[in-house]
């Protein structure tokens, strides 16, 4: 750290939970006799913003028996919605979940995409009301959607398809195509 940042950094000694330690700006201080803190909190500036720290934790709760929408927006983009961008990484992994399923998964190695069994998961090219192509994960089944275009699946070695764990399928290899199934019929 620069002698110059230096001079105005002082560690912390004692961590405060967030909850029990609503104020400074929040709109509420337990120790006023309030039964729970409300309002909200805006830090802004006009370049830079830094939160730096071994571990950054982010929640959105509230102590009040009305459950809120809550919500963790970031957002970057100009007036026009055409510019800006958002980054995230993570060195060895970077975890997305929904649902029922653990946040933090330590074998996490790479990019992880986990929801609950009843939740969907939609990744969608296209913002108008028919997306150009698409691959959604529902109840019903899995779509691959690539309506404009072609979908390509390549692969040096093979390429399987298989339902009813086995009974048919196709496998596509440079040797040949195999067909397997109870009955195969060819138009």
């Amino acid at each position: 750290m620069s002698h110059k940042l230096n001079r105005h950094c002082t560690r912390r000694l004692r961590t405060c939970p967030l909850v029990e330690n609503c104020g400074a700006g929040s709109g509420g201080d337990p120790g006023t006799g309030q039964e729970q803190a409300g309002g909200s909190k805006y830090v802004t500036s006009d370049k830079n913003l830094l939160l730096s720290g071994n571990s950054i934790e982010l929640y959105a709760c509230t102590l009040s028996d009305e459950p809120d929408p809550y919500r963790i927006i970031m957002h970057a983009s100009d007036d026009s919605g055409l510019e800006g961008s958002v980054t995230v990484r993570g060195g060895a992994s970077v975890r997305i979940t929904s649902g029922g399923t653990d946040a933090y998964k330590e074998s996490t190695m790479g990019v992880d995409i986990a929801v609950g069994d009843t939740q969907e998961v939609h990744i969608t090219r296209g913002i108008d009301e028919e997306p150009l192509q698409s691959i959604d994960f529902e109840d019903d089944g899995m779509t691959i959607n690539g309506d404009t275009e072609a979908v390509t699946i390549f692969s040096d070695k093979s390429i399987y398809l298989s339902v009813a764990q086995g009974t048919s399928s196709i496998m596509l290899t440079p040797a040949g195509i195999v067909l397997k199934g109870p009955l195969i019929r060819i138009n």
